[in-house]
């Protein structure tokens, strides 16, 4: 199991693509770019690099619901989610380092894997629409691979509190934040993004196992659009917790000493809550501009 999510098949090897993500935060904490990059291209702990899953290319996805919306919203960028980590992970990058270490680890996840796990959800509908038992069995791979790239392996069987490095750890610290976790306040009960997106995930995977559903019953796209919405919710928390970090105008907040500053001149404390509310809204923005 990862989390409370009951895979069908053996996704270990891209659950662990999280364990990357932890080298790389590791190395951001020491402000080791070279390092963090170096992970990031050419990390062994899953079966595929971020940023190989960051680089879906052309075709891979130009089917999908969701990356052309992201694409036409970033200038028509094929891989926007790697020129995102690229441009502040780069050597050079003319940021302060706590500016560049925020948007790179939260570029990554919420970016890059974000998608990566949307994608993987799809294409399982996509695999079962085929109908052979080959396609079927894909299905049952994919749908559960987009699970692994949602929660990752740290996760193991929790039912709440998180140690992981995907959106489902995030979910747990904003749930704690907004109230939102199954008591309320407490991050070590389950936030509702995850209880949501786990059921839903559930109740999808049925459609692959039980050969009385069908997967051209439009009940299943509706759970995947609603496992996506679960995955936003965490996403617009974390952009509405640093816009008010990062506005000056509040006294209890990052920037209040650090009005009409460049990114250059502000403290670091105030360069990571905007680059985290960037990080953000870089992640959601595209889905708004949709609406």
């Amino acid at each position: 199991m990862i989390a409370t999510y009951q895979p069908e098949t053996d996704i270990l090897s891209a659950s662990k693509i999280d364990l990357d993500l932890e080298e790389i935060v590791t190395d951001l904490t020491a402000n080791d770019f070279a390092a963090a990059m170096g992970v990031y291209e050419s990390g062994t702990n899953s079966d595929q690099t971020l940023q190989s899953i960051s680089q879906p290319g052309a075709t891979s996805m130009v089917s999908d619901t969701w990356w052309p919306i992201y694409k036409v919203y970033w200038a028509d960028q094929i891989n926007y989610a790697d020129e995102f980590v690229q441009k502040y992970g780069g050597a050079g990058a003319p940021y302060q380092d706590a500016t560049r270490v925020e948007l790179v680890k939260k570029g990554i996840a919420y970016q890059g894997v974000w998608m990566y796990a949307v994608h993987k959800f799809e294409t399982a509908i996509a695999d079962c629409l085929k109908g052979t038992v080959a396609d079927v069995n894909s299905a049952k791979l994919n749908w559960d691979k987009g699970m692994a790239y949602y929660v990752g392996s740290k996760e193991e069987k929790t039912t709440g509190a998180s140690t992981g490095n995907l959106l489902y750890n995030l979910a747990q610290k904003r749930c704690e934040e907004f109230g939102t976790c199954a008591t309320t306040t407490d991050s070590s009960t389950i936030a509702a993004a995850n209880k949501e997106a786990i059921a839903k995930a559930t109740e999808g995977m049925a459609y692959f196992v039980h050969t009385q559903l069908s997967c051209a019953d439009p009940q299943l796209d509706t759970i995947f659009r609603n496992i996506v919405s679960q995955m936003t919710v965490p996403l617009v928390q974390g952009m509405l917790k640093y816009a008010w970090k990062a506005d000056p105008a509040q006294s209890g907040g990052s920037c209040a000493s650090d009005t009409g500053k460049a990114e250059a001149a502000v403290s670091s404390t105030c360069a990571k809550s905007w680059a985290e509310g960037w990080a953000f809204a870089a992640a959601v923005l595209p889905q708004v501009h949709k609406c």
